[in-house]
């Protein structure tokens, strides 16, 4: 690892948090391919590298690459090199359902016309799932919507994602009687 740039700190505190690190071969086609995506692509410098050390357990394409692409196909980022910057940085580390399931992020922008900030703010709303949860609880919302002109749905956005199937009635059933 001291051989694609990192100092020996920086070697010995990524191996600390993430072990299997050590058994890698930092040479092959495979890790250098993958910190050329991380450092040329995603403009990560080694210390960004370095402070998160399970992204190089990743593979390019496989995991990374689709995560990515899907962000700026989808326009979460302007470009891989914003994905620092744009607050959705975390979103990498997410399950392969997620990312397979491309009708949450498209019902969020599309449907319910959140924006990048609102989605970045409210990430839980991704580990939602779309059909069982997130659908039905945001037509709930959006009937209340239409009905009273001062329930705005998008300030529920917690709600949708957080709360359980129970607390979610209970809390909407008070907001009905209290009309």
């Amino acid at each position: 690892m001291q051989g694609a740039g990192f100092s020996q700190t920086q070697v010995w505190a990524m191996c600390t948090d993430h072990p299997a690190l050590l058994g890698r071969n930092w040479t092959s086609d495979t890790n250098v391919e993958k910190l050329q995506f991380l450092t040329c692509l995603l403009g990560l410098t080694l210390d960004d590298i370095a402070a998160r050390p399970r992204l190089l357990a990743y593979s390019v394409s496989g995991h990374l690459g689709p995560r990515v692409w899907f962000m700026y196909q989808t326009g979460a980022i302007e470009a891989p090199n914003t994905i620092m910057t744009s607050g959705l940085f975390s979103f990498i580390n997410y399950s392969r359902v997620l990312f397979n399931e491309r009708d949450c992020w498209e019902f969020l922008r599309q449907h319910m016309q959140l924006s990048v900030e609102t989605i970045a703010a409210h990430q839980d709303l991704l580990l939602t799932s779309l059909p069982d949860r997130l659908a039905p609880r945001w037509q709930l919302l959006s009937s209340m919507a239409d009905a009273r002109a001062a329930f705005k749905a998008e300030d529920h956005l917690t709600a949708l994602a957080t709360l359980s199937d129970q607390d979610f009635e209970q809390m909407f059933q008070a907001n009905e009687t209290s009309k």
